[in-house]
C-alpha cells in the first residue's frame, strides 16, 4: 500500500470501480477541499491516472460508481451549490 500523490484526497470517501476490460476508475472529490468531483481513469492497475473528467466544480462529498448495463458508467455522488450535500446526483456517461 501507498500514498498516491496524484489522487489528491480531502480525506472523503471515494468510489472505484473495476472494468471488464481491466480499466480501473476513481472517483472523489479532487482538491484538499470537498470540491471538484472528479472521475479519473488507470489502464496500468492504478499505477498511473487520466487526468479525469470533472463532473461538478464546486462542493461535492461521497460518491460510487457502476456499470451499468448498456456499458455507460454511473456515478452517484453528493453535490451542492454552496454545500457538498445539498443534493445527490447520478452522472451517467461514456469512457
Amino acid at each position: 500500500m501507498w500514498l498516491d500523490e496524484t489522487l489528491i484526497e480531502p480525506i472523503c470517501q471515494a468510489g472505484l470501480l473495476r472494468l471488464p476490460d481491466d480499466r480501473v476508475l476513481f472517483a472523489n472529490p479532487a482538491s484538499i477541499r470537498r470540491e471538484k468531483l472528479t472521475v479519473r481513469v488507470s489502464a496500468d492497475r492504478c499505477r498511473t491516472w487520466s487526468a479525469g473528467l470533472l463532473l461538478h466544480a464546486g462542493p461535492a462529498a461521497y460518491s460510487d460508481l457502476a456499470l451499468a448495463a448498456d456499458g455507460r458508467v454511473c456515478c452517484l455522488y453528493e453535490r451542492g451549490d454552496t454545500h457538498a450535500y445539498e443534493r445527490i446526483t447520478l452522472a451517467r456517461f461514456n469512457l
